[in-house]
C-alpha cells in the first residue's frame, strides 16, 4: 500500500500560517491563492505579490523561526492522520518524503525545480515496525 500525504508541504496549513498570511496582507501584499477575491488583486497589481509564505520569508516579512514553525505545525498535522492509518495497519511502514525542503538555510525556502542542494536532495526515512500482538 502506498500512501501519499501532501503535507507538510505549501501551501501551509493551521493557524499558525494562516496568522502569518494575515500579517503579511496587512503589509499590503497579496499571498498568491486559489481565492478569486485575492486572484483580482493580484491580477491588477503584479508588484504587491509574493508567492507564498516561502515568499513572504524571502521578502523579509517572515522569519526563519516562522518559516520552520509553520513547517512542523504542517508535519504534526499529517502525522496525526498516519498515526490513525497505523492503527489500521499490520507490519513494516516507511514514512518518507519526494524531496527535502529550505527552511531559511543561506535565505532559501521552499524547494525548486532544478535547484540541487542537500536540503533538497536528503529525504526523512522513518521505519516503523507495526506488528501487533
Amino acid at each position: 500500500m502506498i500512501v501519499h500525504f501532501m503535507q507538510p508541504h505549501m501551501p501551509y496549513l493551521g493557524s499558525k500560517a494562516d496568522e502569518l498570511r494575515r500579517r503579511v496582507e496587512d503589509e499590503g501584499l497579496v499571498v498568491r491563492s486559489r481565492d478569486p477575491k485575492k486572484i483580482e488583486k493580484y491580477d491588477t497589481d503584479e508588484a504587491n505579490v509574493v508567492s507564498g509564505l516561502d515568499g513572504g520569508f524571502r521578502e523579509g516579512y517572515i522569519s526563519e523561526s516562522e518559516l520552520r514553525q509553520i513547517y512542523i505545525e504542517n508535519l504534526e498535522i499529517v502525522l496525526e492522520h498516519v498515526e490513525e492509518l497505523l492503527k489500521e495497519i499490520d507490519g513494516k511502514v516507511v514514512i518518507t518524503s519526494d524531496h527535502g525542503e529550505h527552511l531559511g538555510e543561506n535565505g532559501l525556502a521552499g524547494h525548486f525545480k532544478y535547484k540541487y542542494t542537500e536540503e533538497l536532495r536528503i529525504v526523512p526515512w522513518l521505519v516503523i515496525d507495526n506488528i501487533r500482538l
